[in-house]
């Protein structure tokens, strides 16, 4: 991150795809007078609902109210939102399974301390993306993808 220069840092609340635009529009103004993100997209790592609204702000570009500029913005979710959202899909999903698991291995008597139990998605952002394994961190986020679609 050599060069990066902050340009604007404003709390907002981000609860609605207009609130997502206002949060673009110091880039955008920028961008009128630089044209930076001519020929370029400018990746934006964001978690749910982040992801819903700006797709639906690309979605309906063609709408006056949305800046036609949006299309150079690409929402993505970030290798830590991979890992935490992943997780805690996989112990929702098999929390009946891992709490048989604890008990048959600890006795009844024990509580389920389902924190303790960490899933092999969190592989994904602490030594795929860490160690710049780019193609296993693609392959990985591909097969988690595949499984939540389950």
């Amino acid at each position: 991150m050599n060069g990066l220069q902050l340009i604007s840092f404003k709390e907002q609340h981000l609860h609605s795809m207009q609130d997502y635009l206002k949060a673009l529009e110091p880039i955008l103004i920028i961008n009128n007078k630089t044209n930076h993100l001519q020929n370029h997209i400018a990746p934006i790592v964001a978690d749910w609902p982040g992801q819903l609204f700006l797709r639906k702000a690309l979605a309906l570009r063609s709408q006056p109210n949305i800046p036609q500029e949006i299309e150079f913005f690409l929402p993505i979710l970030g290798p830590l939102h991979l890992s935490l959202n992943s997780r805690k899909h996989i112990i929702l999903i098999y929390h009946n399974f891992f709490e048989q698991m604890f008990h048959s291995v600890f006795g009844n008597n024990k509580k389920l301390a389902i924190d303790n139990l960490i899933p092999a998605t969190l592989d994904v952002y602490a030594i795929l993306f860490r160690s710049g394994s780019f193609e296993k961190y693609i392959e990985t986020v591909f097969r988690i993808w595949t499984f939540a679609l389950r």
